[in-house]
């Protein structure tokens, strides 16, 4: 019979998993995901519901969409212009291969992810989107087709400061950690996100929106998705129209509650062997798992603990784990070295 116990021990006494546990624990180590290539999001369920963001019918989303939910960029997509700067890039057909009648392959496609206010000046994001050299990219506010769409005024774009709180693990886990909070350069006059003071209670087949910047395309609303799996305890599974370029993007109920935020999910595209070109793939359901969201309670300790983290003066990410403290971690890691070494003294232990 194996226990709880038991399978702690086991694990203990592995020298490299106690190892890599302990530094995991402490805050040090990598990620295992680091070195795998991830699909930021998936397929077309049925039919492709993405709405443009000043186009959808409900005011209240259109406002979180352009005010304050926004687009990752580099800054090399972003050209000065008078007072602000217009996105220059390439089109969705030339940066993704795409075959001839793809639609929206006309538009710009230059945003990277997704990322969401969260007080006045942080942001949430994917932990997968910060990979980069925080230099190279900003936060963009406006990032919606219509008005001066190309342009944007010079106060909605924002660098990116420092990372404040970050895991970039693997979301085939059911620990859902990828997300990631980032301190902005300045501060924006708009509040951001709500966190719900409560763990949101989600149910399969509940209807879901999504605001994002999927396949880098101008922000889009999609309210055609709903709940597909619930079982995993920090993420849920939703069948929304999403694509790579949109990790980050906020989850929401019809009612406007915060749920979380798309981290992943199935394989975005199909390539055509006789065209040599990629069309999008279409699935009546999920074919394996739905498209990834981490749940509002999970980013809402982690915003906590980077919001902290950043007031001790701390200029160094938090890489541990959420709402453990340093030295709660240190203790794991103090017990895994003494695992560590009763399994030298121990030659009979397993």
């Amino acid at each position: 019979m194996v226990t709880g116990v038991s399978v702690l021990r086991s694990w203990f006494m592995r020298p490299t998993v106690a190892l890599t546990w302990a530094l995991q624990l402490s805050g040090c180590g990598a990620s295992p995901a680091d070195a795998v290539e991830r699909q930021s999001s998936a397929v077309i369920y049925q039919q492709d519901d993405r709405v443009e963001a000043l186009q959808y019918e409900d005011p209240a989303f259109r406002t979180l969409a352009t005010n304050v939910v926004g687009a990752i960029l580099p800054r090399t997509a972003l050209t000065p212009v008078d007072g602000g700067y217009e996105f220059t890039g390439p089109s969705l057909e030339t940066r993704r291969s795409l075959c001839a009648g793809e639609p929206l392959a006309d538009q710009l496609s230059v945003a990277v992810c997704t990322a969401t206010l969260a007080g006045h000046d942080t942001v949430l994001t994917a932990g997968h989107c910060v990979r980069t050299d925080l230099a190279e990219l900003v936060f963009v506010r406006g990032y919606v087709l219509g008005g001066d769409f190309p342009r944007v005024a010079t106060e909605r774009v924002r660098g990116l400061a420092r990372v404040l709180n970050v895991r970039d693990g693997d979301i085939a886990s059911e620990s859902g950690d990828d997300f990631a909070i980032v301190k902005l350069e300045g501060s924006e006059d708009v509040p951001g996100i709500t966190f719900p003071a409560q763990p949101q209670p989600v149910s399969l087949g509940d209807p879901v929106v999504v605001v994002g910047t999927s396949e880098g395309l101008p922000m889009k609303i999609e309210a055609g998705g709903t709940v597909y799996d619930v079982s995993p305890q920090d993420y849920f599974e939703i069948t929304s129209d999403t694509f790579e370029g949109g990790s980050g993007s906020p989850t929401f109920a019809p009612d406007g509650r915060f749920l979380g935020i798309l981290v992943g999910g199935a394989v975005d595209y199909q390539w055509d062997r006789d065209e040599a070109c990629f069309s999008r793939a279409h699935y009546d359901s999920p074919e394996d798992r739905g498209e990834i969201i981490v749940r509002a309670d999970v980013l809402r300790q982690a915003w906590e603990v980077g919001v902290q983290n950043d007031r001790s003066t701390s200029d160094e990410p938090t890489c541990g784990m959420v709402g453990v403290h340093s030295s709660t971690a240190w203790w794991w890691g103090l017990l895994a070295g003494a695992a560590l070494f009763w399994r030298r003294l121990d030659p009979h232990a397993a």
